[in-house]
């Protein structure tokens, strides 16, 4: 089974244990952002979310990262924390202090939409959206706030790759399986309805219904839109798409 329904199963019973114990919900609407109601949270066993003897690493950030997590649509001050996102567990691992604990249990941040975490230069927020037909639910990076509530993400998944040919190699060498990112892009509508796009001049319209796509050919060739690793083509794309009827 996918490790990240596993965990996303685990999570949900915590957060139902929470919302017995503290009031606490699937969404987090205390007016107060309070560290410790999270401290008896308890995820999978560390050898789930961060199992040993695979080449790399499941987590976006070399270290921790003090982050500051926002309760969305209220002006409260955001609180800050150390955080780090476990791209393979897709989940956001959380600690008071910058050097964990040898030993210590993994915390995490309860899994909400109404929390934005700014770790770095970037934001994320979790999120449930529905693309093909298929109920997306998980921890995106909002690269673009558009019109009518709509929103361009990127979506960072990992799995764990085994070596071609097996764990040995030719000349009898032990080969580690590896951690293989992938990462995918949607704009997002306020009804939670996704359509997949490529930061790519020629495959960003892939997905568009063919009067938008024809649309969005003609935009990108008279404003010569470059699509680079900044994604700010790619977001200027989003704009004019979410702008057009």
């Amino acid at each position: 089974m996918n490790v990240r329904i596993i965990l996303a199963v685990v999570v949900s019973i915590i957060t139902f244990s929470m919302n017995a114990q503290d009031g606490f919900g699937s969404r987090i609407d205390g007016a107060s952002f309070d560290i410790n109601k999270f401290q008896n949270v308890q995820t999978t066993l560390r050898n789930s979310s961060e199992p040993e003897n695979i080449d790399g690493s499941p987590f976006l950030f070399e270290n921790l990262v003090l982050a500051k997590v926002y309760f969305r649509n209220t002006e409260q001050k955001p609180t800050s924390i150390y955080i780090n996102y476990n791209i393979y567990a897709d989940m956001m691992k959380m600690s008071e202090v910058k050097e964990e604990q040898v030993g210590s249990d993994i915390k995490i941040l309860p899994r909400t939409s109404n929390l934005d975490i700014v770790i770095q230069d970037k934001t994320f927020r979790y999120m449930e959206f529905k693309n093909n037909g298929n109920m997306i639910r998980t921890y995106v990076e909002i690269l673009k706030e558009l019109e009518n509530e709509a929103v361009l993400v990127l979506n960072r998944t990992m799995e764990i790759k085994q070596p071609p040919g097996g764990n040995r190699s030719s000349y009898g060498v032990t080969r580690n399986p590896k951690f293989d990112a992938s990462r995918e892009f949607f704009i997002i509508d306020d009804n939670g309805i996704a359509i997949s796009v490529a930061n790519h001049k020629r495959k960003v319209y892939k997905n568009m219904i063919d009067s938008k796509a024809d649309m969005i050919k003609e935009y990108i060739k008279s404003n010569n839109i470059d699509f680079d690793d900044d994604y700010i083509g790619l977001q200027k794309v989003a704009v004019y798409y979410s702008s057009v009827k």
